[in-house]
């Protein structure tokens, strides 16, 4: 299995406790300016590769070439499987689908769906039709009543635990399906233009913040040429753990020391901009940076 290594670290160790005992080996394609290198990809890739995870927006924020990964993925006959951690984005990038992913997986947590300390959220499953019957979870479909009116049915139910026993494809527990009703609501109330805007105020306001930490001259864009979404990375003059120490005491979360995921990657700070910060916001945390760093 071949994973970029711009996935999440935690997504990974998630992946190596399901993978550990199936004799499946992960190798990690390297990463060129923040990105999955293609190149990287085609000299790994051939007809024993099982299937070829990247995530977009990748770990740092940046915007990956899912068209031109997928095509490469697909030359040797390996599954192409898409991770998208802020669904948001879709709204302003090519779906993975339209980019030829075989699985797509994603979180809906920001449709309205609160925090909770961590969960329940709403893990976002799909696939190809050839691939549906060894999906997880359960899944609705769409029908007729005896009234010929729409409705809404399970559906597929020969794949789960309760018809299959020991070899169903799905064992699930119901209490996400809550969350996914909220985010249902979320997104009715929201409708297409506004969930559009929403994701265009998320990019211009990452925009502003880049243009505003860069300007301190404490901090450096690392992957400055990259288009992103949400999130991004600044490369400080000082320790980035210390400086989020120091924000923190004056109640300022600055973002994520990469520290945390690589001990040697010590001036990394992973900063997340979304609709919710205003201006004043974005240019506290500049002001913070200049004084503190």
């Amino acid at each position: 299995m071949l994973v970029s290594a711009s996935v999440h670290p935690e997504y990974v160790q998630v992946l190596k406790t399901y993978l550990a005992n199936l004799g499946v080996e992960i190798t990690y394609i390297p990463l060129e300016a923040g990105t999955t290198s293609i190149n990287s990809l085609k000299s790994l890739v051939s007809d024993q590769v099982l299937g070829v995870i990247v995530q977009s927006p990748n770990f740092y924020g940046c915007v990956e070439d899912l068209e031109a990964l997928g095509v490469v993925a697909k030359s040797k006959g390996a599954m192409f499987i898409v991770s998208t951690p802020e669904t948001l984005s879709l709204a302003v990038l090519p779906s993975p689908g339209e980019c030829g992913a075989d699985i797509a997986t994603g979180e809906g947590q920001s449709f309205g769906v609160p925090q909770s300390f961590g969960g329940p959220f709403v893990g976002l499953f799909t696939s190809k039709m050839e691939y549906v019957r060894q999906m997880p979870g359960r899944l609705c479909g769409e029908t007729i009543d005896a009234q010929g009116r729409r409705s809404y049915t399970l559906t597929l139910s020969t794949r789960e635990q309760h018809i299959r026993r020991d070899k169903a494809t799905s064992n699930i527990c119901t209490n996400q399906n809550l969350m996914a009703l909220w985010a249902t609501v979320w997104l009715t109330m929201m409708g297409k233009e506004n969930f559009h805007e929403l994701a265009i105020q998320n990019l211009s306001k990452t925009e502003y913040a880049k243009e505003k930490l860069a300007a301190t001259g404490k901090a450096k864009l690392r992957y400055a040429n990259q288009s992103t979404f949400n999130e991004f990375v600044v490369d400080l003059k000082v320790s980035a753990q210390e400086f989020f120490q120091k924000a923190a005491a004056l109640g300022v979360a600055p973002g994520v020391a990469l520290s945390r995921f690589d001990e040697k990657d010590t001036t990394g700070l992973l900063v997340c901009v979304t609709e919710k910060k205003t201006r004043d916001d974005i240019d506290h945390l500049a002001q913070i940076l200049r004084e503190l760093a």
